[in-house]
């Protein structure tokens, strides 16, 4: 990921920018499998697994530095990708263990 930060910012990105970005990203990263162990030690189901996997997420980062020498603007995609994927998955993640667990009928 700072990987991916550091290509960024020299490509004229401006680093202001890149700080928030790359922030959401390991927030993102980080809750993804957060969210996963504390589901699973509640016992809540969280359907199928996602794109979003550290293996995944690895995987994405290694291809985009392969192609960094060809495709000059792949880190930038592969880490806005990472921004929006793992955040959605852990808004979708945090739904479902709401709904769960929220009481079916309203107490009043």
């Amino acid at each position: 990921m700072l990987g991916l930060i550091i290509f960024n910012l020299q490509q004229g990105i401006p680093g202001w920018l890149l700080f928030i970005v790359g922030a959401f990203a390991l927030i993102g990263s980080g809750l993804v499998s957060y969210t996963s162990a504390r589901a699973e030690s509640l016992g809540i189901g969280l359907g199928n697994p996602t794109l979003a996997s550290k293996g995944t997420r690895t995987t994405l980062i290694a291809i985009s530095g392969i192609l960094s020498g060809f495709l000059v603007y792949t880190p930038t995609i592969a880490l806005f990708y990472l921004v929006l994927h793992t955040n959605l998955t852990v808004l979708r993640r945090i739904r479902l263990a709401y709904q769960s667990v929220a009481p079916t009928k309203p107490l009043m």
